[in-house]
């Protein structure tokens, strides 16, 4: 008489169930993740412009008007530090925005495109990262206000 003997494995549903386990894991998890990448790159983007403000202000302390033009010279690297939320380094790198009024604290276009990876009002000094459109206005209107630790209201706003 042969014996049998019993086989020990997984079968095919088991496969079946533990694939769409991960699945499931996945959709929950990637989606935080790209919003947690986003967000440390907002604020790099927030430290870059402080950092930048800081400069245009001393040149401002120095000079007593504030710069037509940004000077890479003030940095460390020797030019201007790139926008961490422009996919691609624009160029320009900065919009220097010379029809803006003295009081437009923000730029009428946020996005990231042709007119830089930065904005620049040479009349009051402000400088701005500009940033990607979002899945929503609401969602670019958040990440620009938290690149800029600005309180932007519209995305069409030029001032607080």
């Amino acid at each position: 008489m042969m014996k049998q003997t019993k086989q020990h494995g997984f079968t095919l549903v088991e496969i079946l169930i533990v694939v769409v386990i991960l699945g499931i894991l996945a959709s929950i998890v990637i989606p935080q993740f790209s919003s947690a990448t986003a967000q440390s790159k907002a604020v790099a983007a927030s430290s870059i412009v402080r950092t930048v403000q800081s400069k245009i202000f001393e040149d401002y302390a120095t000079t007593g008007s504030y710069a037509t033009t940004l000077d890479g010279d003030w940095f460390v690297e020797g030019a201007l530090p790139s926008n961490p939320l422009a996919p691609e380094q624009q160029s320009p790198i900065v919009n220097y925005d010379t029809s803006a009024a003295s009081g437009d604290t923000h730029p009428s276009n946020k996005l990231v495109g042709t007119g830089g990876a930065f904005w620049y009002n040479p009349n009051n000094g402000t400088f701005r990262a500009l940033v990607p459109a979002q899945d929503t206005e609401a969602l670019t209107l958040e990440l620009y206000n938290a690149a800029n630790t600005s309180d932007a209201s519209t995305l069409a706003s030029t001032s607080d």
